[in-house]
């Protein structure tokens, strides 16, 4: 059999399929470990069986959900001790128990338990869980437990290790020597809460003293927000446009009203009419293991240079699809597709309108109004097919952000809980749901290889390796994780809700398809329920007929 595939008779792939979603079911409802007994059953009386090793992986997960991880952690433990060098369509079950096992480690406050276990997960070395995302973890977890010396070592290693690129959009490496730096760095921008960071910031902006937002800004973790994602940027090469842009605008500014959750904060601006900041800018405020600080500024509406760098114009060839797949959330919601260029043009209609005397404000209110009528809302777009800074590289050139604003509200951004479904069949190969909301570090997110059988005779089927991936990123922390690593979905299983976790500068999805016989690069998700998706689609509405199990 070829890489990926795995051998199941007709019995043990419908016990797979009826595992899968009976475990779903119990977890939607939160009665996650009520189905321990029958899978702990399954893997004791078929100790041969291709599926011990997951559902045992399943009854762990269960068990963390309800935040039983002594027992948990026991589980997860049996399963490396047990199932060492199995997999199943390709998910390696002693590093998914590991990585789950050092989560639960972490939550359980056992932070010398967490840091051995990534240890052995360096050591492993997995396609998924490369030496340079373990080790870096190591480093996360001894950091926030004041464990310098240990935090050094580990973040020093990280720098040098080999990394998976296409399972980051930061490179692990890159991320540990800022880390590293931000150890040594003087940063007196850190306070004990975002309010104090905020209202100083407000004063900074309000004053144009540029001397205050440097001493404010992080030293090693500044970034840049375009169309929802993140990218670093030194803040000495922003903060000179920063300051020119401030002597020619009107800033308006709320240090009270800040939004988001978890560990990060939005201190919403507008006024700007700058030749870099325009209309409504958003000072991003997280937190790291010793306070709160600046950390980046993310811009709603580009002006022209921004522009010409977010879409080069260099569109990459086509590869469509060639899978049936439904919106990836449920039926009767519109989400819209990207929408970024879409969103320059509406704001310079409405600053056309507004420009009209005496009746300009008028007509930039109706404009605006009628913008907000349509069925996907009006506000800032996110990121669609080959654009900076996240979706130009091969892997991810082809994917979409989708988000969507309430109707008839400008700007109100409704995509946070809305749920994640799958948008076709096939075994989930990554499901992480550990990371705090609003955690800017990391994501929660879900990979899907979608495979598909054939019978082979004798009553034998192959589980075939999946050309096709699909990925659901942004994810909430899940209080029940919904789904496991080597559990078949069906089209429409719930994946989590959206949400704003890793580089993201407000609630969305990012959603993208993947060819496993090209490199895993990205292919278009086209047609997505019926409608077109293609290069020129940028910022289409798109309708849902995908129904939620359970």
């Amino acid at each position: 059999m070829a890489d990926g595939e795995l051998l199941l008779d007709g019995p043990a792939a419908a016990a797979w399929q009826l595992l899968s979603e009976q475990v779903q079911t119990a977890r939607h409802h939160r009665v996650a470990s009520t189905m321990n007994e029958t899978l702990l059953t399954h893997a004791t009386r078929e100790p041969q069986s291709p599926l011990a090793g997951p559902v045992r992986l399943w009854a762990a997960d269960s068990l963390a959900s309800e935040a039983r991880f002594e027992q948990a952690e026991a589980l997860y433990q049996e399963v490396v001790d047990r199932h060492a060098g199995e997999a199943l369509g390709g998910v390696d079950l002693e590093s998914a128990s590991l990585c789950r096992m050092a989560d639960c480690q972490e939550r359980f406050d056992t932070p010398d338990a967490a840091l051995a276990t990534y240890q052995r997960l360096a050591e492993l070395g997995t396609e998924r869980f490369s030496p340079a995302w373990a080790l870096y973890q190591m480093g996360r977890v001894a950091e926030w437990h004041d464990l310098a010396e240990e935090a050094g070592r580990a973040y020093a290693a990280a720098a040098d290790a080999p990394d998976q690129p296409v399972r980051n959009h930061f490179p692990m490496p890159d991320l540990a020597a800022r880390a590293a730096k931000r150890m040594q760095a003087s940063r007196p921008g850190v306070r004990p809460q975002p309010d104090d960071v905020a209202a100083e910031l407000a004063a900074a902006l309000r004053n144009g003293d540029l001397g205050r937002l440097r001493e404010l800004a992080s030293p090693t973790h500044f970034t840049l927000g375009i169309g929802g994602h993140l990218e670093f940027i030194e803040p000495e090469d922003l903060l000179p446009s920063i300051e020119a842009d401030l002597g020619v605008s009107e800033v308006r500014l709320d240090h009270a009203a800040l939004t988001g959750h978890g560990a990060k904060r939005y201190l919403e601006t507008d006024g700007w009419q700058g030749q870099w900041l325009s209309g409504q800018v958003i000072m991003l405020i997280t937190r790291s293991h010793d306070g709160w600080e600046w950390t980046g500024v993310a811009l709603t509406l580009l002006t022209d240079p921004w522009a010409e760098r977010v879409d080069p114009g260099n569109k990459a060839p086509n590869q469509i699809v060639t899978l049936p797949l439904k919106a990836p959330w449920p039926a009767g919601i519109r989400m819209r597709a990207g929408g970024l260029r879409n969103y320059i043009l509406e704001q310079a209609s409405i600053a056309v309108a507004a420009a009209f005397w005496p009746a300009g404000p008028f007509l930039a209110l109706a404009a605006t109004v009628a913008l907000a009528a349509r069925d996907c809302g009006f506000g800032p777009g996110v990121l669609y097919h080959d654009m900076w800074p996240t979706h130009l590289n091969q892997q991810d050139r082809f994917a979409v952000d989708f988000i969507r604003y309430q109707q008839f509200v400008p700007y109100h951004n409704i995509a946070g809980q809305t749920p994640v479904l799958a948008a076709a069949a096939g075994m989930v190969t990554m499901a992480d749901h550990s990371v705090p909301s609003g955690d800017s570090g990391r994501d929660n997110r879900v990979e899907i290889t979608h495979h598909g059988f054939a019978s082979i005779g004798r009553g034998l089927l192959v589980l075939l390796g999946g050309r096709w991936r699909s990925k659901y990123l942004h994810l909430q922390a899940a209080s029940t994780q919904p789904v496991s690593a080597g559990m078949f979905v069906r089209q429409g299983a719930r994946l989590g809700v959206m949400d704003d976790t890793g580089n993201s500068a407000f609630d969305h999805l990012h959603f993208s398809m993947h060819d496993a016989n090209n490199g895993d690069r990205a292919a278009k998700a086209t047609p997505l329920d019926g409608q077109r998706l293609d290069t020129g689609d940028d910022a289409r509405c798109v309708l849902s007929t995908n129904t939620p199990f359970p």
